[in-house]
């Protein structure tokens, strides 16, 4: 689902209530089903012999719009099929250390096409009915971030805020702050020359993501905002800012998150980030 909006700041995600952002193929509840007693299996565990339903979360670069569907993971190929292809995920890069949670590595990327994250994702009845939750981790994004005339690409830190409590500014929202990039490469965008970088102090904002059910994505209060990158304060992500975003809660009562955001500004700038964490 797209939203166009007239703020400098996060990137976020709006979800209505039976659709994910993008095209949603699949119900809300995703994963294995809507019951309490669902089973979490750990997506590195190659010994399960069942497999496992999980939800692919997509950017469509071309489209400018990203997507939720379903798909059945198979834990002994670490292979999914929702393209009718055998596509492998891992629990390597931005994912390392989760177990509802993979990406996918760059010799399945070719296969998968704008496929960037699988989770299993949290039944209805198992997500938290109140209270703020704070997900992170190390080197748990990736961006891209682009202005008139350099394209920076960079690992980052995520810290994910996801409020579920019913009253309040924040009711309902998923907040998303990367800082501390690493491995930065700057591409001038006409030649695609890569050129010394110079940037510092890196952030980038998704906020305003919306809640819906085990879902969240890009409403009328997203924004976006990438700052540092080229030495200076001000947001890349310049004038009316049209943005698409969706994310998964996954795992037993949502102790993971997963998602991903596109964001262009009408004078310049664009931001593409996906990105992973845990409680």
């Amino acid at each position: 689902m797209t939203k166009t909006m007239t703020a400098l700041g996060l990137v976020l995600t709006a979800l209505t209530a039976c659709s994910g952002s993008g095209d949603d193929d699949g119900p809300l509840s995703g994963g294995p089903g809507d019951q309490s007693a669902t089973i979490y299996n750990d997506l590195t565990d190659t010994t399960v012999t069942t497999d496992t339903d999980v939800r692919t979360i997509s950017i469509d670069l071309g489209g400018r719009s990203t997507e939720i569907d379903d798909a059945v993971f198979n834990h002994a190929t670490s292979s999914f099929g929702p393209l009718g292809s055998v596509i492998v995920a891992d629990g390597t890069g931005i994912t390392a250390g989760l177990s509802s949670v993979m990406s996918i590595p760059a010799s399945s990327a070719g296969v998968a096409g704008d496929i960037r994250l699988i989770a299993q994702q949290t039944a209805l009845p198992d997500l938290p009915t109140g209270g703020s939750f704070t997900y992170s981790g190390t080197e748990n994004a990736q961006v891209n971030v682009t202005d008139n005339v350099n394209a920076y690409d960079a690992v980052m830190d995520a810290t994910i805020t996801a409020d579920f409590s019913t009253t309040g500014s924040s009711a309902q929202t998923v907040d998303v702050m990367l800082t501390n990039a690493t491995d930065v490469t700057q591409t001038q965008i006409s030649g695609g020359v890569i050129v010394p970088y110079a940037g510092s102090n890196e952030a980038v904002s998704l906020n305003g993501l919306v809640i819906s059910g085990n879902e969240f994505a890009d409403g009328t209060g997203t924004t976006a905002s990438a700052t540092g990158w080229d030495g200076g304060t001000a947001n890349l992500i310049q004038g009316t800012q049209t943005i698409s975003a969706a994310g998964v809660f996954a795992g037993d009562e949502a102790q993971e998150v997963a998602g991903v955001g596109i964001a262009e500004g009408a004078s310049s700038g664009s931001l593409t980030v996906v990105f992973a964490g845990s409680q």
